[in-house]
């Protein structure tokens, strides 16, 4: 298996923790503001793709240096192989997340019954009306939905410590999420899973609609007051 990038070392990927971050290539979902479009498009040089077994060569040198390891995108889920480098992950006692769009739940159902998994990170970008905006059809929908029902019964089974920590993130761009819209998509947060809210970094994208659109701190800061009253959440002002 061949992937698209490779940090050796990050502080921001892994929510308390210093990672690897490994960048799967594709995507089933067109984001106009993606930060990773370059990563993840179907022209990509195929001269800049990393063999797994170069990263793990790293991993097994340097694993006494690092807490974990994040699989990203792109979406990892597009891969089955994605599974067996979560395993060989496990296997240097190291700690995995994993990020997704959430379009593949039977997948991450059992990734999360095979405790593969130490942290899940799934992208809940707007509410469900706006959508089509990013390329998801309605059958693709319905499954980031089943994903989020079951991170619900996960977080809430038996009553006890779930293994894998898990979060919903939203990357604040002013037209996809607005005061408009900002309670519908809080209603979609089960009771006991973290919504974290993210800066949005114009800079990135790919489409030109999304390259002037900012929201400033004062204003993250007045949706992230709000939601905090709600539902249990956190800002965060870099991108992951």
């Amino acid at each position: 298996m061949f992937l698209s990038g490779f940090n050796k070392r990050s502080l921001i990927d892994f929510p308390g923790n210093i990672s690897s971050v490994v960048f799967t290539s594709g995507c089933n979902l067109e984001c106009g503001f993606c930060h990773n479009y370059s990563l993840i498009s179907h022209n990509i040089d195929p001269d800049s793709l990393v063999s797994w077994d170069s990263i793990l060569i790293y991993l097994k040198k340097y694993h006494d240096w690092l807490d974990g390891v994040v699989i990203t995108g792109g979406e990892p889920l597009l891969h089955k192989e994605t599974e067996q480098l979560l395993r060989d992950i496990k296997e240097l006692n190291l700690k995995t997340k994993l990020d997704t769009n959430g379009t593949f739940p039977e997948f991450l159902q059992k990734l999360l019954d095979e405790e593969l998994l130490d942290y899940v990170a799934i992208d809940l970008k707007t509410s469900w009306d706006k959508y089509h905006l990013l390329g998801a059809s309605e059958k693709q929908i319905e499954k980031i939905q089943e994903t989020i029902q079951i991170c619900n019964k996960y977080v809430n089974k038996n009553n006890k410590q779930p293994l894998a920590k898990i979060e919903l993130r939203t990357t604040m761009v002013p037209s996809l999420v607005s005061w408009d819209n900002f309670d519908e998509i809080l209603e979609i947060v089960p009771e006991k899973v973290l919504l974290a809210l993210q800066q949005y970094n114009p800079e990135g994208a790919w489409q030109e609609e999304y390259l002037t659109q900012k929201y400033s701190s004062n204003e993250l800061i007045k949706f992230h007051s709000y939601a905090q009253n709600k539902i249990n959440t956190v800002l965060r002002k870099e991108i992951t």
